[in-house]
């Protein structure tokens, strides 16, 4: 993602070409960037590893360690046990009753936060040491009124990539209604494609484009004037996506 950026920068003129094999390799293989995420860009990252403090600092050795501490916290104390659970139900549907199976599918949701938004604690702690700002890849995204900010809140990078170099060049939101939905679905599908190729990740990510459609075609102004209903909608649609994301057998999402 990284590499397609910097192509992509490079060839509408955003970046100036390196004359470097050395830097480039540098950008490309930076040990803090993870194929999940936070993805760097060039314009960001580059500078700052050339401007890195050279000076050892206290208090960003503690600041960074304390950031790092919380990470692992999240990723082994509150993932993986809560893994435990969904490993088993979502393995074996068939054998867990209703509200079993409800729980497990909200405990996903927790498992994947934690685990995801952990390591992004990891990294940024590290790289806070190193004197870096790597971009934030999570802003309480459970706290959204709506599945669109959810998307700005939730692997930030990920979709802020997504805007920059697939939604944006076909056109946005500036050549009309229907092809604003068209080129919304091509995001989403594409987003589906990159977690996986099976089908459930294709269902992920229509499921998410039918919701931020019914959003923009009004949806969202009744969600941005009831908080109660706003965080009804968010209890119910978030497990729900996460379990299209999770269980590739169609008979047991059924």
């Amino acid at each position: 993602m990284q590499l397609a950026g910097y192509l992509l920068d490079v060839w509408h003129g955003r970046t100036a070409p390196t004359p470097s094999y050395a830097r480039l390799w540098c950008y490309a293989g930076f040990f803090l960037s993870l194929t999940q995420g936070p993805f760097n860009r060039y314009n960001t990252l580059m500078p700052q590893l050339e401007a890195a403090p050279k000076t050892f600092e206290t208090q960003r050795l503690v600041s960074g360690l304390q950031r790092s501490a919380w990470g692992y916290f999240k990723k082994f104390a509150i993932a993986d046990r809560a893994a435990i659970v969904v490993s088993a139900a979502f393995a074996d549907p068939a054998s867990f009753d209703r509200s079993q199976l409800i729980f497990a599918t909200v405990m996903y949701s927790f498992q994947l936060y934690a685990d995801f938004s952990g390591y992004t604690d990891i990294v940024l702690g590290m790289g806070e040491i190193l004197g870096l700002h790597l971009p934030e890849n999570f802003r309480q995204p459970f706290f959204s009124a709506s599945v669109k900010e959810l998307w700005a809140r939730w692997h930030i990078s990920l979709s802020q990539w997504f805007r920059d170099y697939v939604y944006i060049p076909l056109g946005g939101s500036k050549k009309g209604e229907g092809r604003t939905y068209l080129n919304l679905l091509v995001v989403w599908l594409f987003t589906g494609l990159w977690h996986g190729s099976t089908l459930n990740f294709l269902l992920w990510g229509l499921f998410l484009f039918a919701l931020i459609s019914l959003e923009r075609l009004g949806w969202g102004k009744v969600l941005r004037r009831s908080q109660v209903i706003s965080r009804l909608y968010m209890l119910l649609v978030i497990p729900l996506s996460w379990m299209l994301f999770a269980i590739p057998s169609l008979k047991d999402i059924g």
